[in-house]
C-alpha cells in the first residue's frame, strides 16, 4: 500500500543540508513519488496512508560496502565456515543479513563467501523467502593456489585461468567479482604483504569482468597489490593498507593518481580499528600490536581521505569479532580517525557507496523515482553519531521491514514469508 510519510528532518544523501518539517510519499511499487517540504506537496497526489515521524531524522537506507555473510565473526571464522555445510552457512547468513537490516543497512555487497551461498539467499531474499538487506554478491573470491581464501572454492593462475574463474562466476549468476589481489590475516601461511597476481592477470580479469558488464572489487593489503590492482582498471579497492615487506609504505605519487582517476576505497574497518587493545587482549605484545596498526590504519585512511580519495563505508563484518549489528560503529572511525564531516560521512555510506558498487540510478539518494530505501533515526546524526545506533524505522521499497528492533516478517510485496527467516 502506497504511503505519506511526514514530520521528519531530511538528509537525502546528495550532501545537500537537511530539509526540516519534511515529507515524502511512496507509489504502490515502493518507489519515492514525492519528496520536500510537507507544505509544499500537495495532499492531492499523495496516498491516504500517512506515517508522522516527528523529531526524527529520515535518510537513505543504509549500505555496508563488504561484508562476509557466512562468516560467524567469532573467535575463528575459517574453522567455522571449514566445518558446515552449505544449508548451515545459508541459515548463518541469513542470520547475519537480519542483523544488518536491523542496523539500518538495506543494501550490502558481499565480498567473499563459500561456492554460491551468497547468491542463495540474495535469491531467497529477492523472492521474498527470507526478509533482508539486498544483497549483491561476488560468490567466491578468486585467489591463487594456497592463496588467501582458497578454502572459499576458486582458484586460478595464468591470464587464461583468470579469465576462466571469471567467466565462471558470471555463469554462477555473480552481481561483481571479487579477486584477492594480494594476501590476508585470515589464511593461514597467506602474507598480506605480498601481491598474489601479476598485473596482466588483474588487468585480463577486469577486462573479462567488464565485458560481462561486471564491477571488480580487489582485496589489496600491499602497496605492489594496490598498484598492480590500480594499473589493471579494477573499481573498487578494498582494505588498501599499503603494506610494505616491513611497515607500511604509502606511495604518494600512487596516491595522487588515484585521487585524479577518483578511483574508490573501501577501508574495510572492522573489530581492529574500533576496540581499545586492552579490550582486544590481555596480552601486552598484542596491545602494541593493536595499538600500532590503528595509529597507521588511522594515519593511512586521513591521508587518502586528504588526498581526494573516495572512501565508502564497509565494515569487513563476519571476520573476527567483527558483528554485523555493530555497523553503527564505523561511522566515529570516518568521522574521528580519517576527518570526514558527518555529513561526508553520510554520503560515504549512501550515495557514494551506491555510485561505486553500480547501483545509484536505484538507491543511495532520496529522490523521485528511486526505491523507497529509508531509514529512520532518533536523533540527528550530523551533531551526534550515536544515533545511527538508534534505529526506529527500516523501509524496503517502502515496506517496513524493521520497527523497534525487530525484524517484521513481511517480504517486499507485503506478504509473509514461507521460508526461513
Amino acid at each position: 500500500m502506497a504511503l505519506r510519510i511526514r514530520g521528519f528532518t531530511l538528509i537525502d544523501g546528495t550532501g545537500a543540508p537537511p530539509l526540516t518539517d519534511a515529507a515524502l510519499a511512496i507509489d504502490d511499487n515502493g518507489l519515492i513519488a514525492a519528496v520536500g517540504r510537507d507544505r509544499e506537496i500537495s495532499t492531492a497526489t499523495l496516498p491516504t496512508a500517512e506515517l508522522n515521524l516527528e523529531g526524527r531524522t529520515l535518510l537513505p537506507g543504509l549500505i555496508d560496502a563488504h561484508v562476509h555473510l557466512v562468516f560467524s565473526a567469532g573467535d575463528d571464522p575459517r574453522s567455522d565456515i571449514l566445518a558446515e555445510s552449505d544449508d548451515q552457512l545459508f541459515d548463518r547468513a541469513a542470520t547475519n543479513a537480519q542483523s544488518l537490516l536491523r542496523a539500518g543497512v538495506t543494501l550490502t555487497r558481499d565480498c567473499g563467501g563459500r561456492g554460491a551461498v551468497t547468491q542463495r539467499l540474495r535469491d531467497a531474499i529477492a523472492s521474498g523467502e527470507v526478509v533482508g538487506p539486498r544483497i549483491l554478491s561476488s560468490g567466491a573470491p578468486i585467489t591463487t593456489p594456497q592463496g588467501h581464501l582458497h578454502f572459499m572454492g576458486l582458484i586460478a593462475t595464468g591470464v587464461d585461468g583468470v579469465v576462466e574463474a571469471v567467466r565462471h562466476q558470471v555463469r554462477a549468476g555473480v552481481d561483481f567479482v571479487k579477486v584477492m589481489a594480494s594476501g590476508g590475516n585470515m589464511t593461514p601461511g597467506s602474507n598480506p604483504r605480498i601481491a598474489q597476481f601479476s598485473e596482466p592477470e588483474l588487468k585480463a580479469m577486469v577486462e573479462e569482468a567488464h565485458h560481462h558488464g561486471r564491477l571488480v572489487a580487489a582485496h589489496v593489503h600491499s602497496t605492489d597489490s594496490i598498484q598492480r590492482a590500480f594499473h589493471a582498471g579494477v573499481d573498487t579497492f578494498e582494505h588498501c593498507s599499503w603494506l610494505a615487506p616491513e611497515g607500511a609504505s604509502l606511495d604518494e605519487g600512487l596516491l595522487k593518481q588515484m585521487a585524479k582517476r577518483r578511483a574508490v576505497v573501501s577501508p574495510a574497518v572492522g573489530n581492529t580499528f574500533r576496540t581499545p587493545p586492552e579490550a582486544l587482549s590481555p596480552d601486552p605484545s598484542r596491545q602494541a600490536f593493536v595499538r600500532e596498526f590503528q595509529k597507521t590504519r588511522f594515519r593511512l585512511g586521513r591521508a587518502m581521505h586528504e588526498a581526494g580519495v573516495p572512501l565508502i563505508l564497509g565494515t569487513d563484518a563476519g571476520v573476527r569479532l567483527t558483528r554485523f549489528e555493530d555497523y553503527a560503529l564505523a561511522f566515529p572511525i570516518f568521522v574521528e580517525r580519517f576527518g570526514l564531516t558527518p555529513m561526508q560521512a553520510i554520503q560515504a555510506a549512501t550515495s557514494r557507496a551506491a555510485a561505486a558498487i553500480g547501483v545509484a540510478n536505484e538507491v543511495g539518494t532520496i529522490q523521485v523515482g528511486k526505491q523507497a530505501d529509508l531509514v529512520v533515526l532518533d536523533g540527528d546524526p550530523l551533531s551526534d553519531l550515536s544515533a545511527f545506533g538508534r534505529i526506529h524505522l527500516v523501509f524496503r521499497r517502502g515496506r517496513r521491514v524493521v520497527e523497534a528492533g525487530s525484524v517484521v516478517h513481511r517480504n517486499v510485496n507485503g506478504q509473509t514469508p514461507g521460508g526461513r527467516r
